[in-house]
């Protein structure tokens, strides 16, 4: 049915117009926020739950960005073993450069402690913050003092050589040895002439007590074979087989450390799988013509790592 003739047409409502910061390129309308509203102190109990769960958020990210770390050293193992040259004849004190599929990985590598660091920093920064509130410490511009505060903490970082990042974190360490044992089938030299010097770095002495490569038991402590699914300690960086240390520990919360001499109190909570030393254990059985666990795609993952960055 046609409209009545008298009826009017509708008139498009006016948008204001953006020009003055009062609306978007929408043309969508925004709410002006009076002045005395701007930076006022967050409330201390919505405000730290709040801030509660993006910090639980962020260390559920750092544990999954470590997660790529072993896909990481499984990828590099194998490309290691593929390249293996267990009867070349390595000089005293020389170390060979990395091959450029190693590079590849260890740069990679590197990449993603570099993203647990900076994840570390600010879920710290946040707990600290929300313990200011729990403190019911006043906080006008927490946007502002979060961002503040990371931003300190990530340029010293970024100032850091790469010795002083990556020479003294266990992960990286036991990355390079996997790495190094798979391919040379021997136990790693001094790390640090894996690392070249850079500005800011200590002067390589004369004087320096060179530290030669170091055969490392894998014997489990407790079971006195060689170590299956091994769990390392963070009380006490020891070792032992999961079967062995779940069964020790079964009784008791907390238990002083099995390895003699060490009385370091661990338990469940401060014992991890540790998948780097598992590789190295594997690649010592091969070397010793005892077989070893087979890892979970190795080459595929190498493989799509190349290709990923092929296509950038």
């Amino acid at each position: 049915m046609a409209p009545p003739k008298d009826r009017k047409p509708l008139k498009k409502p006016r948008v204001q117009d953006s020009s003055d910061g009062s609306g978007d390129e929408g043309g969508n309308v925004k709410p002006d926020v009076q002045p005395q509203y701007l930076n006022q102190p967050i409330d201390p109990v919505t405000g730290a739950a709040k801030m509660k769960t993006i910090h639980t958020e962020m260390r559920t990210l750092a544990t999954d960005l470590a997660k790529s770390l072993d896909v990481l050293s499984e990828a590099a193992q194998d490309v290691a073993e593929t390249l293996a040259k267990h009867d070349e004849d390595l000089e005293d004190g020389v170390i060979p450069p990395d091959l450029p599929e190693i590079a590849k990985l260890d740069s990679e590598y590197r990449l993603v402690l570099d993203k647990i660091k900076e994840v570390n920093v600010r879920a710290e920064i946040l707990y600290d913050l929300r313990q200011k509130l729990n403190q019911h410490q006043e906080i006008t511009n927490i946007l502002g003092a979060y961002k503040e505060a990371s931003q300190v903490e990530l340029d010293k970082y970024a100032t850091q050589t790469s010795r002083q990042k990556y020479l003294d974190d266990k992960r990286y360490k036991g990355f390079r040895e996997a790495i190094w044992e798979s391919l040379h089938g021997q136990p790693i030299p001094n790390l640090k002439k894996m690392i070249p010097a850079e500005a800011g770095d200590d002067e390589d002495s004369d004087d320096e007590i060179e530290v030669g490569p170091q055969k490392q038991d894998f014997k489990c402590p407790l079971l006195l074979s060689i170590m299956k699914d091994p769990m390392t300690s963070s009380a006490c960086d020891h070792h032992y087989s999961k079967a062995g240390i779940l069964d020790y520990l079964k009784d008791q919360a907390e238990k002083e450390c099995p390895v003699t001499g060490c009385h370091a109190k661990i338990s469940l909570e401060t014992v991890k799988e540790d998948h780097n030393l598992k590789m190295r254990i594997d690649a010592h059985l091969r070397a010793e013509g005892g077989g070893g666990g087979a890892r979970r795609g190795g080459t595929q993952v190498h493989q799509q790592i190349i290709e990923s960055d092929d296509d950038d």
